[in-house]
């Protein structure tokens, strides 16, 4: 059985898909959670000078968000059962990257940060989403992709979470998409992660 550790800050960002791909599969890794003051010292570590990273059997470092979620994907089995359905998951994944990277988490200024928000939702959340919750909801599926849950439906869940801090609200108008959200929150190994999981504002 191979050991893993995940390297990344004492926050949710852009490591909490993966710690709940590890919860959701019941497989123990170590969550090296790096604080800020000891980043300097530990940044060349890192291949790219950046997190997250996960270490498989201590000596392989993954890097970048997306291989680790494909990589764990294929480990865990939670990212489709046939190479089609694995291109989906993996198209909902970048269609959910997206939208998370232009997010304006790191801006300070709250009516800058108010104003790019607006930018977002309107020219790339909400058209995104609007595509995505009328094919889900036309699918009669519990999950967007094939009989079970995959690291996609985490990204929603997830997404939808940081809507809900960022744009109170938006996420009201995509009725299946929340439904999938209180889905994925309640399967009783996510459920108990985010139960136990540190507390951070995200």
């Amino acid at each position: 059985m191979p050991t893993y550790k995940l390297q990344y800050f004492n926050i949710q960002g852009r490591a909490e898909i993966m710690r709940l791909m590890f919860a959701e599969a019941g497989v123990e890794y170590t969550d090296d959670r790096i604080n800020p003051d000891e980043w300097g010292k530990r940044k060349d570590e890192m291949p790219f000078k950046q997190m997250p990273v996960l270490v498989v059997d201590g000596e392989h470092k993954i890097a970048e968000s997306g291989a680790i979620y494909r990589f764990l994907a294929r480990e865990l089995k939670l990212g489709g059962e046939s190479s089609v359905q694995e291109a989906y998951v993996d198209m909902l994944s970048e269609c959910f990257n997206e939208i998370f990277n232009k997010m304006p988490f790191l801006e300070q200024d709250p009516d800058k940060k108010k104003a790019a928000m607006d930018t977002v939702l309107e020219k790339n959340i909400v058209p995104t989403l609007t595509i995505i919750e009328n094919k889900f909801k036309s699918s009669d599926r519990q999950f967007l992709v094939g009989k079970s849950v995959t690291y996609a439906d985490m990204q929603l869940m997830q997404m939808g979470n940081a809507l809900d801090m960022m744009a109170p609200g938006a996420m009201d108008q995509f009725p299946a998409l929340g439904k999938l959200r209180t889905t994925v929150a309640n399967l009783p190994k996510i459920k108990a992660w985010i139960a136990k999981r540190p507390k951070t504002d995200y």
